[in-house]
């Protein structure tokens, strides 16, 4: 009899411990998060996805985007002195040196050399020092999430992701905000950094396979994780209808 109570007790539990397994892998630090080993995945085996960048407009191939490490509200303003990291507080100096041959808006309003459903008229460009710093300049602050960026990689019109998520609060249009990227995914340290996706770190609800809310980057890393472990491309052409990212080649 006691064995029996139990065992119904254990039973029970199961979807309470099920619920706390979840939402313990949804508290992941939003800069860092855990990069998982691909099976049977070495250089020079890439599991891709070719529909990412479809809900994209604009031209951003002569773009560079700088990455930071920091959330917070830094950046750079176009216009006077000399360029620095973001995240040291209120904007200030002018155009990193890095990237000064592409196009950046001087005033928050015009300027903008691409558009996205999402976020609107940006600037995005690569620094010409660094492989994995890119700079972002956002018409339309973002005040309710972090903007992320991913490192990416492609061969044959095709891309997967090489490194982990680094974001930054980008709040001020004049600003330009620089992100540097990282290429720590276990098995791809050897490929080139040929583009970027960037998306809000924020809620999102998507449809089947997925059926729930997930922060959007976390998406992103599950459907390519599952591409490459399973061959299954459903959960990335889900992701892909949403249209919640930029996906940039460099």
């Amino acid at each position: 009899m006691s064995r029996t109570i139990k065992l119904d007790t254990i039973k029970k539990c199961i979807p309470l411990i099920l619920i706390l397994i979840l939402s313990m892998s949804c508290d992941a630090p939003r800069s860092r998060r855990p990069i998982a080993a691909d099976k049977n995945t070495t250089v020079g085996s890439l599991p891709t996805f070719s529909g990412f960048g479809s809900t994209e407009s604009g031209n951003t191939n002569n773009n560079n985007n700088n990455n930071n490490n920091n959330n917070n509200n830094g950046g750079q303003t176009p216009g006077s002195g000399s360029g620095g990291q973001s995240g040291s507080g209120s904007p200030s100096g002018g155009i990193p040196s890095e990237v000064s041959h592409c196009q950046w808006s001087a005033d928050g309003v015009s300027g903008y050399q691409s558009n996205h459903t999402v976020f609107g008229p940006y600037n995005l460009c690569k620094s010409r020092v660094t492989e994995t710093d890119i700079f972002i300049q956002l018409k339309n602050p973002v005040n309710d999430a972090t903007v992320c960026a991913i490192p990416t990689t492609s061969s044959n019109n095709s891309s997967t992701y090489i490194g982990e998520p680094r974001c930054v609060w980008a709040t001020n249009s004049k600003a330009i905000y620089k992100i540097s990227l990282v290429k720590n995914r276990v098995g791809y340290g050897g490929y080139s950094m040929t583009g970027v996706m960037i998306m809000k770190d924020k809620q999102e609800w998507f449809p089947a396979p997925y059926y729930q809310y997930m922060l959007v980057p976390d998406a992103y890393l599950f459907c390519m994780e599952y591409l490459a472990l399973n061959g299954d491309k459903s959960y990335c052409y889900a992701f892909n209808i949403m249209g919640k990212f930029i996906s940039v080649t460099f």
